[in-house]
């Protein structure tokens, strides 16, 4: 008897305990989740007084465009990073982050913006992602624990970086400050801290 004969005889009355849903389902689910997470949290909040003329605008459009696709594209690999031997597309996930971050500075300059950087301002807009962001991150992570992810240090850090952007996607309707580095730090820098603070307790928490 071959091994791939003798494999299936001993496998083919099997069933999954637990069965894993589809990476599609799963994002649809996080999709949904989220974005009722996020328009709750704003909700809660002081939207911005210019909201509809800045809705107007292209470069506003794009920054909001640009995370939300970072967000579920890092959202989706990550639920992809599950099944054991999966790869993420590094190089597509690194062009989109750079466009996330090349459509900050777009709109700000696009803005002509002349106010002062203030980082209590920045650290305010990090603590607002923190806390819009904590209940997708947890959604996220507990589908991903539903499968055997191979790569722990890479889909936790991916995590990180899906569920932040999607915040940013969603924190410019509220504030309203449009100065440079305010986005690049205040709205992105969330985005590269917990990436990197997910990539080294990855490991402890993706265990199987």
């Amino acid at each position: 008897m071959r091994d791939e004969d003798f494999i299936l005889s001993l496998t083919k009355d099997l069933e999954a305990k637990d069965p894993l849903v589809s990476s599609q389902k799963a994002l649809l689910l996080w999709m949904l989740v989220t974005f009722a997470v996020l328009v709750s949290g704003l909700l809660m909040v002081k939207i911005r007084p210019d909201v509809n003329q800045m809705l107007e605008t292209l470069s506003f459009n794009f920054e909001l465009f640009s995370a939300l696709s970072v967000g579920i594209l890092a959202a989706g690999t990550a639920l992809h990073l599950r099944i054991p031997g999966a790869k993420a597309p590094q190089k597509v996930l690194g062009f989109a982050v750079s466009i996330w971050m090349a459509s900050l500075l777009f709109h700000s300059y696009s803005m002509h913006v002349t106010e002062p950087f203030s980082l209590k301002l920045a650290l305010h807009c990090m603590a607002s992602i923190v806390g819009l962001s904590a209940l997708p991150g947890l959604v996220l992570y507990l589908l991903i624990r539903r499968g055997a992810t191979t790569e722990p240090k890479q889909t936790l850090a991916i995590v990180g970086v899906a569920m932040t952007a999607a915040a940013a996607a969603f924190l410019p309707l509220s504030c309203g400050n449009d100065t440079a580095l305010h986005l690049v730090i205040g709205h992105g820098g969330p985005a590269f801290i917990f990436g990197g603070l997910f990539w080294f307790i990855g490991p402890s928490l993706l265990r199987w």
